[in-house]
C-alpha cells in the first residue's frame, strides 16, 4: 500500500528554528488544509509538544476536532462566518472568529446572543489582498461597528499580505495601511488586541514586522526554503514489472519511446493522489519568470528511488499509477518519491516516522 510519510524529526526541527526566528512573538502554528497535508491532528500534536499553544484552522469542522483531541488552547478560526451554522458551531468550539465584514460581524454577533455566550474575535483588514476583510482605508465606520457588536468583543486584529515572498515596497505599503488603521483604532479607545500580520515569508524577510504574533504553516513544513526541512516523501511497493523493446511506445499519446532494451516498473499511484501536483510560483519579479523557464526547460523529469538508484518516470504519470524505468528491479521492491504532503490525497494514509529509526 501507497503511504505518505512524514519525518517527525524534520518536523520538530522546523518548528524550533520558527520559534528561534519568531523572537518576542507569539507563534500562531497554522494547520489549514488538514495540516498542510501531515495530518491535523498530529500536526497539531507536534505543535503542542513544542509549546505552541494557539493554533489556527480554516474549518470549523477542524476546530471541533482539535477540542475533540483534548486541545484547550486558542484556536484562531481564518475561514470567514459565512452563515449562523458557521458562527453557532465556531462559538461552541471556542474558536475565535476572524471578522472581516459587516454580515459576518452582525452573523456572528446575534449567534452569540442566542447561545448567551460572549465571542472572542479578531478584526481582518483589508490592506491590499482583496477577498474579504474591512477596508483599512475606511476605519471610521468598522470601529463604530466593533463598538456596538456586544457580546462581540475583538482580542486580535490582522491582515494578509498579497507578496510577502518577494516585493518589500508592496509589503512595507500594506504593514504601513495596517499600522495607520491600528493606531486610528488606538486614538479612538479601541484597543487592536494581539496584532497580527506575518506569514512564513513575511516572518523571514521582515522582522520588524513580526508584531505581537506570526501566522506560520509553510515554515513547518519545509515549503520556504532558508534552510528548513523537507518533511515528507511517498514510499510503497512496485507493483510489478513489464519488458520492453527499443522503439517500443509508452503510455497514453505514445509520447515516451523506449530508446534501448530495458524493463518498466509499475508504481501504483497517480495525479488522482497528486503525484505531479505543484503550487505555482507565487513570485512575479522579472527574475523569477526568468528562473521559471529555464526551470520548464532544464528541470529532471519526475522520478523514484528504488534501492538507492534514480528512476525516471516513462511517459506520463496516469490517474492511478505510472511506469519507471529500473532494469533489476523486482515486484514488491520498496520505492521512495519526494513529495509535497499538501497535495497529496487524502485518500493516503500519513504515517510519522523517526528518521532515526529507519
Amino acid at each position: 500500500m501507497e503511504r505518505l510519510i512524514i519525518q517527525r524529526d524534520a518536523v520538530r526541527a522546523n518548528i524550533a528554528r520558527v520559534r528561534q526566528l519568531a523572537g518576542n512573538a507569539r507563534v500562531i502554528g497554522v494547520i489549514k488544509g488538514n495540516g498542510y497535508g501531515a495530518g491535523l491532528i498530529p500536526m497539531s500534536r507536534a505543535l503542542r509538544a513544542q509549546g505552541i499553544d494557539f493554533l489556527a484552522v480554516d474549518a470549523v469542522c477542524d476546530a471541533a476536532a482539535l477540542r475533540a483531541d483534548g486541545f484547550s488552547g486558542r484556536i484562531l478560526l481564518l475561514h470567514p462566518i459565512d452563515g449562523e451554522d458557521t458562527a453557532r458551531r465556531a462559538l461552541l468550539a471556542g474558536a475565535e472568529a476572524m471578522i472581516g465584514s459587516y454580515p459576518a460581524l452582525e452573523t456572528y454577533r446575534a449567534a452569540a446572543e442566542a447561545l448567551g455566550m460572549e465571542a472572542p474575535a479578531h478584526l481582518y483588514l483589508d490592506t491590499g489582498f482583496g477577498g474579504f476583510g474591512f477596508d483599512a482605508r475606511q476605519m471610521g465606520p468598522v470601529i463604530e461597528a466593533a463598538r456596538q457588536a456586544a457580546p462581540v468583543r475583538f482580542v486580535g486584529t490582522g491582515m494578509h499580505f498579497a507578496q510577502s515572498f518577494a516585493g518589500a515596497d508592496a509589503a512595507r505599503q500594506q504593514y504601513g495601511l495596517f499600522m495607520q488603521a491600528i493606531g486610528q483604532m488606538e486614538k479612538a479607545g479601541m484597543d487592536p488586541g494581539l496584532r497580527h500580520c506575518c506569514n512564513s515569508h513575511a516572518m523571514l524577510n521582515f522582522p520588524d514586522m513580526h508584531l505581537d504574533a506570526v501566522r506560520i504553516g509553510s515554515a513547518f513544513m519545509g515549503r520556504v526554503g532558508h534552510g528548513f526541512l523537507p518533511v515528507g516523501y511517498l514510499e510503497g511497493e512496485v507493483l510489478g514489472v513489464h519488458p520492453a523493446k527499443k522503439g517500443d511506445f509508452i503510455g497514453y499519446g505514445r509520447t515516451a519511446r523506449m530508446k534501448q532494451d530495458g524493463q518498466l516498473c509499475v508504481i501504483g499511484i497517480g495525479y488522482a493522489e497528486g503525484v505531479g501536483m505543484a503550487k505555482r510560483a507565487d513570485a512575479f519579479r522579472l527574475r523569477d519568470r526568468l528562473r521559471a523557464v529555464k526551470a520548464a526547460f532544464c528541470d529532471r523529469p519526475l522520478s523514484v528511488s528504488i534501492a538507492g538508484r534514480r528512476c525516471p518516470v516513462v511517459g506520463r504519470v496516469n490517474m492511478h499509477h505510472f511506469t519507471v524505468r529500473c532494469d533489476g528491479a523486482r515486484p514488491g521492491q520498496l520505492w521512495r518519491m519526494p513529495c509535497q504532503p499538501l497535495f497529496i490525497s487524502q485518500r493516503i494514509p500519513r504515517v510519522w516516522v523517526e528518521t532515526s529509526n529507519q
